[in-house]
């Protein structure tokens, strides 16, 4: 899996270079084959990747849609084969796992969350619409009434979901 990390400044200031050398520093050892970085006045999208399947040798995130989206996706997607052929006319040579989520994201919106099975997680700026979306999988239970959300197991204690504290990035820098 490979990593993502994102800054946006309300008041439209670019992140600093010393900013974004230490970000990129911090997160080296969980995306150790590429680094790749967008920046537009105050927003920071970073994206270091751990390639771990073919496909994913040629990706380049964070991805730029033909809409002008800004997308990072990390993750493994179980039903690319399916999501191929229903963008068939969408997808050029690159079928890495991005460029399918960006197909997707790209035709159907927000509507594609529900469509991507597996394990992951993505940001997507639309500067147009001047929006940042957060998405990650959910699984969803129906005859149990159960959902959840991806926690470490390390983290979680049972019943208390509530004492689940992510790493914050922000804190170590």
């Amino acid at each position: 899996m490979s990593v993502q990390f994102g800054r946006w400044n309300f008041d439209g200031r670019p992140v600093t270079p010393d900013f974004l050398e230490k970000v990129a520093a911090l997160l080296l050892p969980y995306g150790l084959d590429a680094f790749g970085s967008h920046i537009a006045g105050g927003l920071t999208f970073v994206h270091r990747a751990l390639r771990t399947s073919s496909e994913s040798r040629a990706e380049r995130q964070p991805y730029r849609l033909p809409s002008g989206v800004i997308l990072t996706w990390d993750g493994r997607l179980d039903n690319r084969d399916e999501l191929i052929c229903a963008l068939r006319g969408e997808l050029e040579d690159d079928t890495s796992d991005a460029a399918i989520v960006a197909a997707a994201y790209d035709r159907w919106q927000s509507a594609c969350f529900a469509k991507l099975l597996g394990d992951w997680a993505l940001a997507a700026w639309n500067p147009q619409g001047f929006t940042l979306t957060l998405a990650v999988e959910l699984t969803v239970e129906c005859g149990g009434r159960a959902f959840g959300l991806p926690i470490h197991p390390r983290r979680r204690i049972p019943g208390k979901l509530d004492r689940c504290r992510p790493f914050r990035l922000s804190n170590a820098l």
